[in-house]
């Protein structure tokens, strides 16, 4: 460029603005005439490889533009400030942008539209839980808490099957128990995020377990959520002797996801005929109660966010079923 005090070259820098910005001007190339088109983008930078991902349609004049000529640019701005001054002619227009030339192969743009999805939501989540593991390590711990961590309700080493326990170490029991799942959209979120949570609750008087459970996204669908949840509560129930917990206040509680999955567990543990429908085993853990906040309960809604989140954690055949189950409400158990 002509103004090279005024060039980034800091490949960080360079990747600090492609990932402020939200919008990008795709240039392409038609029978020598151009053609720039306002795009969404994603893009990953690994090893030291930068790859963009362009929302579009498989079809269209952006695709055949590019299957004739595949040599394309884009540029991205963020930041724009206008620079005012005394006199006109000084004015100015302030901004940080990123431009290159690139060729585009379509080949690897139209492999899987759901590889992409999947490499870009992994990537999500890995950001996601870094930023969330430098918030819990900055939280403040209540002390004189008892807290048996990681501890197996299914032995296959999986992340997924681990819960904690905590209470009062100052305190004798027995206490109330509180069941805790945690939220955060199906694939996504652990325990440790609600651990401070509760911590409060412990310091009210309850022992409290903490249940993980395998995330949607990565290996298991909603049926298979459900199972652990209740795989959870059977240990809880076979174990119970080896904590300080009252038997007759157990109480199950949830939010967002973790409070779908505690109504299903408590629902089909409760009904032979879901058990069939679903091919789900049922606990006989007595639960006396239930709190659940903000529970994600519909899954029929027709629209695109639905859409997308469907075919990513829960089987078809499962919102089919919901939908047949809650339309039936009242009529049958």
């Amino acid at each position: 460029m002509r103004r090279k005090d005024k060039e980034i070259t800091n490949v960080n820098d360079k990747i600090a603005i492609i990932s402020k910005c939200k919008a990008c001007r795709l240039g392409l190339s038609e029978n020598n005439y151009p053609y720039i088109v306002p795009l969404n983008y994603g893009y990953t930078y690994i090893n030291e490889k930068l790859t963009l991902f362009f929302h579009g349609a498989k079809e269209g004049r952006k695709i055949d533009i590019i299957k004739n000529n595949n040599n394309a640019c884009f540029e991205i701005d963020c930041d724009t400030k206008l620079i005012e001054a005394e006199k006109p002619f000084n004015y100015g227009y302030e901004f940080k942008k990123f431009k290159i030339s690139l060729i585009i192969f379509l080949g690897g743009v139209f492999i899987s539209c759901t590889s992409i999805r999947d490499h870009f939501v992994r990537n999500m989540l890995n950001d996601w839980e870094e930023r969330d593991n430098k918030i819990l390590s900055e939280q403040t711990l209540p002390e004189n808490i008892i807290k048996i961590l990681d501890i197996p309700y299914i032995a296959d080493g999986h992340r997924g099957h681990l819960l904690d326990i905590y209470y009062q170490a100052n305190m004798e029991g027995p206490f109330p128990a509180i069941i805790d799942l945690h939220g955060d959209g199906f694939f996504y979120g652990y325990k440790e995020m609600n651990k401070l949570y509760d911590f409060h609750l412990v310091k009210n008087g309850f022992i409290v377990f903490n249940i993980n459970y395998r995330l949607a996204f990565n290996d298991a669908k909603v049926p298979d959520q459900i199972q652990d949840a209740i795989d959870a509560l059977n240990w809880i129930d076979n174990n119970l002797d080896s904590y300080p917990v009252d038997k007759d206040k157990i109480y199950l509680i949830g939010e967002s996801a973790g409070a779908y999955l505690a109504t299903m567990a408590v629902l089909i543990s409760e009904n032979q005929r879901l058990q069939d429908i679903f091919n789900i085993g049922k606990s006989n853990l007595k639960i006396n109660a239930m709190a659940i906040i903000s529970g994600f309960m519909e899954w029929t809604r027709n629209e695109f966010k639905y859409w997308g989140m469907r075919s990513m954690i829960l089987e078809k055949i499962m919102w089919s079923i919901n939908f047949i189950i809650w339309k039936r409400t009242g009529k049958e158990n």
